[in-house]
């Protein structure tokens, strides 16, 4: 039984400036409810069953998008032992900054700071919908000589081919949860 931390829905965004005018959200994001944590508990052990040992051990870091995936990055730094790094959105004057754009927010990247390379990281971001951001941040890490081993989320949604994209790429899509979306709202979604 999946546990009620995945109630999803789509949510109205009133931010003129993004481009997506809706997010996800589900019960264990943390927005509208608390997140129990027996619940993340739970996930997180799941999560980590899912990850290849071979990903686990070549795996140089855990990197965290902005705000989104920083519950489930923690915990999952805390769980593996791996040192933790989250690209923020502030573009501030220090060294070795990588630029990871969002093709639905263009005008505000969020920025990697002071991670080596060559790396080898397990990328968190709270759900995975399309795949187009998390491939906009494959390739540029990838640019940058860091591979993502691991993309990893709390939900996936089955729609629109995610999963399938990032394999190209050579990054395995590990989630909890998958969900599929009803007729109706894709339609809300294409035509955004």
């Amino acid at each position: 039984m999946v546990p009620k931390i995945f109630n999803v829905k789509i949510t109205k965004r009133y931010n003129p400036k993004k481009k997506r005018k809706f997010k996800i959200t589900f019960t264990g994001d943390g927005i509208e409810n608390k997140v129990e944590p027996s619940e993340l508990k739970k996930v997180v052990d799941v999560i980590v069953s899912r990850i290849p040992l071979s990903i686990r051990k070549n795996s140089n870091y855990i990197v965290a998008r902005d705000r989104p995936g920083i519950i489930l990055a923690v915990a999952l730094s805390l769980k593996l032992q791996k040192p933790l790094k989250v690209a923020y959105k502030y573009n501030l004057d220090l060294p070795v900054k990588i630029s990871l754009f969002d093709p639905y927010i263009p005008d505000e990247p969020a920025y990697l700071y002071n991670i080596e390379t060559p790396n080898s990281i397990m990328f968190i971001d709270d759900e995975i919908l399309t795949g187009e951001t998390a491939s906009a941040a494959i390739k540029s890490l990838k640019n940058q000589n860091i591979v993502v081993k691991a993309f990893i989320s709390y939900i996936e949604c089955a729609n629109f081919n995610a999963r399938k994209k990032l394999k190209k790429l050579g990054t395995d899509l590990i989630s909890y949860h998958t969900y599929e979306l009803s007729g109706e709202e894709i339609e809300k979604i294409v035509k955004q």
